[in-house]
């Protein structure tokens, strides 16, 4: 078996390669996670493992180049009027996507007074002189945050060629951003480097029992439900040198004290200020939905 397994890991490293950090992770606990599965399930997931793609910093890197250059056939990165920034953070505080627009403007040679730190700051003036706003990403799992994010601008930029660019997108999620687009008549485009359908959408899993058993497995080894399918149940199989995205089929991405993963989501204690922000806001949803049925209930 452990030869099985050392072919298997090798064989994965030669795909995913060269080996980082987060290779060698894999490689160290490739054994320990997969013995931890009943064999219905193991077979299922080293299945899985065919079509998942690992990002290194270097094949990151070459996206965002692959990336640029489409953006500039299309005659737009060098414009006056365009804009580089991100989808910002709920929670007010920086998110992979700086490190990915940073790596992107350094590796494209661009200068730092073409990036705006977050779009809904600007004011109308502002707006007035930008004609595109180019948007970087790692990962578009859902297309939710993407579009939650535009509703709060869109009327500040109806007007404006909107680009989203990511390296790493899930079919469906395009589809929804898509949509989204024509039904509120902006001009968004979808620029991405890698697609992917849903984990059990593949072919090979029609027609089979694959997605109930993973789900109940996964169950039974403790992971969250939440987790299991992955977030808004996008069944990613994606996971960078930096990070995990929560897209990801959990039983590849979540830790705890009975299961080891081998790309592990990481996940640190939030600072008590952050803490009683997302506490105060917890509350005011939970008071905002009490009057909204107070006010449905007469």
């Amino acid at each position: 078996m452990d030869n099985e397994y050392n072919e298997l890991i090798e064989k994965f490293l030669s795909k995913w390669g060269p080996l980082d950090q987060r290779l060698t992770g894999f490689q160290e606990k490739f054994k320990t996670w997969i013995d931890q599965m009943p064999d219905e399930l193991n077979k299922i997931v080293l299945d899985l493992l065919e079509d998942f793609c690992y990002f290194s910093h270097e094949s990151t890197n070459a996206k965002l180049v692959e990336l640029h250059n489409h953006i500039s056939s299309a005659g737009v990165a060098e414009k006056d009027g365009a804009i580089y920034c991100v989808i910002p953070s709920e929670k007010k505080i920086m998110n992979s996507s700086y490190d990915y627009c940073s790596d992107y403007r350094v590796i494209n040679r661009l200068h730092s007074n073409r990036f705006v730190p977050n779009v809904s700051e600007l004011d109308e003036e502002d707006f007035q002189n930008i004609s595109d706003i180019i948007f970087i990403d790692d990962c578009c799992g859902s297309g939710t945050t993407f579009i939650n994010f535009i509703e709060t601008i869109k009327e500040k930029i109806r007007d404006k060629d909107i680009y989203y660019v990511v390296i790493h997108a899930m079919d469906e999620a395009v589809r929804k951003v898509n949509t989204y687009s024509q039904n509120e008549n902006l001009k968004i485009v979808m620029i991405c480097s890698h697609t992917q359908v849903k984990a059990f959408d593949i072919e090979r899993f029609s027609g089979t029992e694959a997605r109930a058993t993973f789900e109940k497995g996964s169950q039974e080894l403790g992971i969250p439900k939440s987790d299991i399918l992955g977030f808004k149940k996008s069944e990613g199989l994606i996971a960078f040198h930096n990070n995990t995205p929560n897209n990801t089929l959990g039983i590849f991405r979540c830790n705890h004290e009975q299961f080891v993963s081998i790309f592990p989501r990481a996940e640190s204690d939030e600072p008590t200020w952050l803490k009683l922000k997302s506490e105060r806001k917890r509350r005011d949803r939970m008071k905002y939905q009490a009057a909204k049925k107070e006010k449905e209930n007469g």
